[in-house]
């Protein structure tokens, strides 16, 4: 049992996710003095590795796809231990905004509108990632079958569009020109991923493309994606970067109760 376990890559990288949240915390703990500080730095970035492991977890059905299964059959394995690392990271994220930040739910009536239906969308993301984590075993696919298992595992896009619109209405370095070309470009090549990987799951199972149709079915689909994100900021407001000076003594309230 202990041989299996050490050869099984996924107790490796669920070992190092938790040894990286310690190290992190330690690190955070020596390098800043004022507490508050501390948490703010902590949820910050626990929540920007909870969205690589996700990143990286939603990367890898695609390129299976594209290189095929066998090629990267470790790496396909270890997917459900990077989801669940993503979930560790996200729930330590909300948790720490919640109860360390915030103070806990009574401070919520206290927030504007856009902060809390945010927090709700992250909420609902986090709710996701937890059913995704607890049916990740082996038993729960025998129970629901792998088809159902599989099928119900996509709601995991649902979260992570939710992810998305709650990183960008309440994240302070999006304001960040540089920070948003990097979400961007992250986004557009897991978008240009995802458009092969359906394409060649359509044309698989009904033909309706050629290959060069297929190339331009796939760019179009592609740039729709890439168009929808690009026009999210002029659709979702973020927080930090729309208040002016006449919202000042608002501002610095919830700064000071979210520890910015």
């Amino acid at each position: 049992m202990g041989n299996k376990l050490l050869a099984n890559n996924r107790f490796y990288i669920l070992s190092f996710s938790i040894l990286l949240s310690v190290m992190v915390f330690a690190w955070l703990r020596l390098t800043l003095a004022d507490n508050q500080l501390l948490i703010m730095r902590t949820q910050q970035i626990f929540g920007l590795l909870s969205i690589i492991y996700l990143y990286v977890a939603l990367a890898i059905s695609p390129v299976a796809a594209i290189v095929g299964s066998q090629r990267i059959k470790p790496i396909i394995f270890a997917r459900r231990s990077i989801g669940v690392s993503a979930f560790y990271y996200g729930l330590a994220h909300t948790v720490i905004v919640f109860w360390g930040q915030m103070g806990g739910f009574s401070q919520v009536e206290y927030l504007p509108a856009l902060f809390i239906w945010s927090l709700i969308g992250g909420t609902v993301a986090i709710a996701i990632m937890f059913y995704m984590t607890i049916t990740s075993t082996d038993w729960f696919i025998r129970v629901m079958t792998y088809r159902w298992w599989k099928l119900s595992h996509r709601l995991i896009y649902i979260g992570g569009i939710l992810i998305l619109l709650h990183v960008w209405s309440l994240g302070t370095h999006l304001v960040s020109a540089s920070w948003q070309f990097a979400l961007l470009g992250s986004l557009a090549v897991l978008a240009g991923l995802q458009t092969v990987r359906v394409v060649k799951f359509v044309n698989k199972k009904w033909q309706l493309f050629n290959r060069d149709e297929s190339v331009v079915v796939g760019i179009a689909g592609w740039a729709i994606v890439v168009t929808l994100v690009v026009l999210t900021p002029s659709v979702v407001p973020n927080y930090h970067s729309r208040h002016t000076d006449s919202s000042k003594t608002e501002t610095t309230n919830i700064h000071k109760m979210m520890g910015h």
